[in-house]
């Protein structure tokens, strides 16, 4: 009888960790990412808010995905900064030019002989305030002192009043008698401007046909 070792069985070796196959490539979704298209589409015709959203988000896609459009969307985003600065200037400048109406406009009553201004309104004793040498609606000659009591004389009695003192001093304004096309209008005071003590009317000279252009002289 031999005295050698009896040799044990070795189980069969499967396969190890390094012969396994690398796991298959992520699919890369084929194309270019249409909320980046969008985006682009509407930076161009000012769709601000949404092409920013679109914008925004297909960033954050083609990280994700390897997609294509990144540049896409970056550029409507860029276009929506553009859209948004052009609005703010032009609400900033409306602004500017509605305070600087709003700094020009003054009650007729409160303007001196020879200043010009352009009616704001119908009917309104508001106006605006300008330059005599470029067109203007009036200009102002003379006052007229309106007579009467606490009570307001009306509308009629009133603007007789004024238009008869007015062209009194209107015939004493031009030494060699008014120029053609020229007119005379008056304002007087609201039944509200009576009562806070408005008591003339204010004469001033209009252009028979449109406007004046240049100072009226005598």
């Amino acid at each position: 009888m031999s005295d050698s070792p009896v040799p044990r069985a070795v189980p069969p070796s499967g396969p190890s960790y390094e012969d396994a196959p690398p796991p298959p490539p992520q699919p890369v979704p084929p194309g270019t990412n249409g909320l980046a298209v969008a985006s682009l589409v509407l930076g161009i015709v000012g769709g601000i808010l949404l092409s920013a959203i679109f914008g925004f988000v297909a960033l954050r896609q083609t990280r994700r995905t390897g997609q294509a459009g990144r540049k896409l969307a970056i550029a409507g985003l860029t276009l929506s900064g553009v859209w948004l600065a052009v609005i703010l200037i032009a609400v900033t400048v409306t602004a500017t030019n509605s305070r600087q109406l709003a700094d020009n406009e003054l009650s007729v009553f409160s303007l001196n002989d020879g200043q010009c201004f352009n009616a704001t309104e119908v009917n309104s004793t508001t106006v605006a305030k300008t330059q005599c040498t470029v067109p203007h609606d009036s200009q102002v000659f003379g006052r007229a002192l309106l007579p009467g009591a606490d009570a307001y004389p009306g509308e009629a009695q009133l603007k007789s009043t004024g238009l008869a003192e007015c062209h009194a001093q209107a015939k004493a304004f031009f030494t060699n008698g008014a120029p053609e096309g020229l007119k005379l209008n008056v304002y007087y005071p609201s039944e509200a401007g009576w009562r806070g003590q408005v008591r003339t009317a204010v004469c001033v000279f209009q252009s028979a046909t449109g406007q004046l252009y240049h100072p009226v002289r005598p």
